[in-house]
């Protein structure tokens, strides 16, 4: 008992048992109250140990350690890592940011200190609790450590730990974009002392890897990557280029994940002034981008060019694929000596390189130079691998343009030049007749620009005209069809594949027994052997056969396994017939024109009032039937004249579509 009179000053310093046991094996203080204070004095100075410095305060006026009035938690102040308050305090850290803090209490007679605790949000009421766990919940940030003395920090000491807690921001910024710091009395968690700050997120950055090309020739593509940092949404970029002219170039895709592969390719003539600035641009945040200016310079093949262009399946490029130029037959160009015993007309071919391009060198002259020209593509490989079945087209228009065009043959331009000329096809390379007129394949390849620009590859919404309404979301679900067998390596006869499925489906030549298994090599033996020969079959049969009824939900079902083309068919459609809304009945001049050998022309350009009962189905020279409405309305129906059965079914057709476009 006589030891721990001894020790009363002491136990103002330590609280724990086995503290105070420590204090009388090591430091053995004497009877006298002066002795005990200069030799306790005489241990801790050396050492620099802060709280046995303390003990001499204590000594000299410590009480029995009880004490009435509540603790006082000082402001919360910044320091640097020693303890030296900053001058200017922060109001906001970067996400993962660290900051130095402590605070001093008062009227803390144990000398427990504060504990450490943060909050996502607005600082609570004063007085109110921190929500439990709310303290241990990393995603606000973390203290090291969690408790410290309390302060302030005495001059002799040369470090501040201790006394100063490591706050470390967030990796992510919280949702409310802000936390509130505590520093709570020890021996009392209802006293604490709070400061909000504001959490940034760390800015994104963008840089090309590897860095574009400084030059370029025009009409040719280059691979581009751009990768993102610090983007917490992982959204990507967006690519654009920028010049003086109207032609800057296009990028496939337009927009990429970090790190992923966009295709730019160089406008097909040089730009004024000779350079195109490519940026990629943060979609998170827009104020972030990178670019780059490449010198284009002339293609040298561009002299001897007639034909440039790019060739796209499933937004990828497609390498390694053949390219012919045709010329559609008429009874003008047979007269020439152009076309063959087939009545192919083949041109010039050309092979696309890795990104696609293309260039066909003028090697002849045009037939004449109204002559209708399209392009027909042959096997490649768009990411899937070398596709024997992939065939894709484009219609190109007059031959005496074509030189100052870049043209993109793709699965949309596809659907457009075979529903367009699918009265003049017999198969992907045989396209006009020695006894059809020019006019006429002209009015088919001006429908097929009406539904797609072959110069962008891109579905319209109106018609060149701008009177029509072109029907893109089934457009886009053609071209979506033709693009889930395109991103594959193809397919065998009866292997089930993507491909093999769609020439099933568009085989309208399968008798009922066929499809139930009878005779199945005849129905191979109809079978088409690539996309633009099975997308031909369709536009034949677009309104459906009775021998397989369940044929558009397969295709619709394809055709649902791609997304590259939108807007698309959200619900199976009734038929695969594109149909051109006219609602007030004006065409274009040129249109109406090319009409004029139409086989009910009184018909079809009849404008005025009219009623469904007694509408009568017109065909144009371009193989079109035109179905009229109420009062002016009109409907296109693209190719409709090659299917059989169809002015009847065409009329209902028409009449239900004003109401479900």
């Amino acid at each position: 008992m006589k030891k721990r009179c001894e020790l009363q000053s002491a136990e103002c310093l330590y609280q724990c048992p086995e503290e105070k046991e420590a204090m009388e094996t090591q430091i053995r203080i004497p009877r006298s109250r002066k002795n005990f204070a200069a030799r306790l004095f005489r241990l801790a100075y050396p050492s620099g140990i802060a709280l046995l410095a303390a003990g001499l305060l204590a000594v000299s006026g410590c009480s029995s350690g009880s004490s009435s009035a509540k603790p006082q938690v000082g402001v919360i102040a910044f320091t640097d890592v020693n303890g030296t308050p900053l001058t200017t305090p922060p109001t906001a850290l970067t996400a993962g940011q660290g900051a130095y803090l402590d605070v001093n209490v008062t009227n803390d007679p144990h000398l427990l200190g504060a504990n450490w605790g943060v909050y996502c949000g607005s600082q609570l009421p004063p007085g109110t609790p921190l929500p439990p766990g709310q303290i241990q919940d990393p995603s606000c940030g973390t203290f090291t450590p969690a408790h410290t003395m309390s302060g302030p920090i005495p001059s002799y000491v040369t470090s501040g730990a201790g006394y100063i807690s490591l706050y470390n921001a967030p990796v992510n910024p919280p949702k409310q974009g802000v936390v509130t710091l505590y520093a709570y009395a020890t021996s009392d968690h209802s006293v604490f002392s709070t400061v909000t700050l504001t959490i940034n997120a760390i800015p994104i950055s963008i840089q090309f890897a590897p860095p574009p090309p400084t030059t370029l020739e025009a009409g040719t593509g280059a691979q581009f990557k751009a990768v993102l940092s610090n983007d917490t949404a992982n959204a990507g970029a967006t690519w654009s280029a920028i010049c003086s002219a109207s032609d800057c170039g296009s990028f496939s895709p337009a927009k990429t994940a970090s790190g992923g592969a966009t295709t730019y390719t160089a406008p097909i003539g040089v730009p004024t002034g000779g350079t195109v600035k490519v940026v990629a641009t943060s979609v998170t945040d827009p104020t972030k981008a990178v670019s780059a200016v490449i010198q284009i310079e002339p293609n040298s093949m561009s002299a001897d060019t007639i034909v440039a262009g790019r060739l796209q399946a499933a937004r990828q490029p497609v390498s390694d694929a053949q390219v012919t130029l045709y010329a559609a037959v008429t009874n003008e160009t047979a007269q020439n000596g152009v076309a063959n015993s087939g009545n192919a007309a083949p041109v010039a071919e050309a092979v696309t390189d890795q990104f696609g391009n293309f260039s066909i060198p003028n090697t002849y002259e045009c037939p004449t130079p109204d002559t209708q020209m399209y392009l027909m593509t042959d096997g490649g490989n768009a990411g899937g691998g070398t596709n024997p079945d992939l065939a894709l087209m484009a219609a190109l228009g007059s031959c005496s343009t074509l030189a100052t065009s870049h043209f993109v043959v793709n699965e949309a331009t596809t659907v457009a030049a075979v529903y367009a000329l699918s009265g003049f096809m017999s198969d992907p390379q045989h396209v006009g007749s020695a006894g059809a007129s020019p006019t006429g394949i002209a009015a088919a390849f001006s429908t097929a620009r009406d539904l797609v620009d072959a110069t962008t590859g891109l579905i319209r919404v109106r018609t060149v005209s701008g009177e029509g309404i072109v029907p893109q979301a089934k457009i886009g679900s053609l071209a979506n069809l033709l693009s889930a067998c395109a991103q594959t390596a193809g397919s065998s006869q009866g292997d089930g594949s993507v491909c093999d499925q769609l020439f099933r489906a568009t085989n309208f030549s399968t008798n009922s027994a066929m499809s139930s298994g009878v005779n199945a090599s005849t129905t191979q033996a109809t079978q088409a052997k690539n996309t633009v020969q099975a997308l031909l079959d369709l536009a034949r049969n677009a309104i459906g056969s009775a021998s397989q009824p369940d044929s558009f939900t397969a295709l619709y079902q394809l055709a649902s396994l791609s997304d590259f083309f939108a807007p698309s068919l959200s619900t199976e459609p009734r038929d695969w017939t594109l149909a051109i809304q006219f609602p007030t009945g004006q065409k274009s001049t040129s249109v109406t024109a090319l009409e004029a050998q139409s086989t009910n022309s009184t018909a079809a350009n009849n404008t005025g009032p009219n009623t469904e009962s007694n509408a009568e189905p017109s065909t144009d020279s371009a193989g079109n039937i035109w179905v009229h409405g109420s009062g002016n309305a009109m409907t296109e129906f693209v190719g409709g004249a090659s299917c059989t059965g169809m002015p009847k079914a065409l009329i209902a057709i028409a009449a239900s579509s004003r109401s479900n476009p």
